[in-house]
Order: structure tokens, then C-alpha cells, then sequence
């Protein structure tokens, strides 16, 4: 991926001018805006929820620490659940994706948070 994502940065130089208007498509290119919007988004979506999350949870609890607690459980599922899907992935050759690295996050604070709950 690596390289054909190379191979492609380096063909949108190449063909870039104001002569032509030349478009790319294909999977390639699908891929890596998908993969741009999705880790754009993602990266807005946790600044906005996380100071939201704790907010609430200062709310809730009443103290910052009872308040944390919920925030240092996801950040350490979050943490072990990458590696060991980074090592999963590594193992048995597929890729880890932008996509499952969201899907961890996410669901990771949603968890911790729903437990803490409870």
C-alpha cells in the first residue's frame, strides 16, 4: 500500500498542469480519500466528545478523580486493543486498517464510560 501510494502521489505531480484537467479514479483513489476523511473526522470527533465525555462524567461523579477513572480505562483498552490488533494483523498478513483503529477508539470510550456507569 505503501507504495502504490507513492506511485500515486508521484503520477498526481506528474500530470498536474493547467493545460489539462486530468481526473483519477479507481480504488486507489477512493481509498485514500476515504482513509483522509476517516482519520480527519475521527481526529474532530475525539477532540469534541472527550472534553464533552469528561464534562458529564464531572457531572455525574461529582470529582475529577471518579471523573478520570472511566477516561484512564479507555485510554488503556484502547491502547491494548491496537496492539494486539496491530499484532493480529501482523500475524496472519491483512492489513490493519484506519477503519478498525476508529472502531477501537470509539468503541473502547463508549465502554468504559457505559461500565462506568453502571
Amino acid at each position: 500500500m505503501r507504495r502504490s501510494q507513492t506511485s500515486f502521489d508521484d503520477i498526481i505531480t506528474a500530470v498536474d498542469n493547467d493545460v489539462l484537467d486530468v481526473l483519477v479514479t479507481g480504488s486507489l483513489v477512493i481509498s485514500t480519500d476515504f482513509d483522509t476523511a476517516l482519520k480527519n473526522d475521527s481526529i474532530r470527533a475525539e477532540i469534541i466528545g472527550i472534553p464533552l465525555s469528561l464534562l458529564i462524567l464531572l457531572f455525574v461523579f461529582g470529582t475529577f478523580t471518579a471523573a478520570m477513572l472511566p477516561m484512564a480505562i479507555a485510554l488503556l483498552m484502547i491502547t491494548l486493543s491496537t496492539a494486539i490488533s496491530f499484532w493480529m494483523s501482523d500475524w496472519w498478513f491483512f492489513g490493519l486498517t484506519q477503519y478498525s483503529v476508529n472502531m477501537i477508539s470509539l468503541i473502547g470510550i463508549a465502554v468504559s464510560i457505559d461500565y462506568s456507569l453502571s
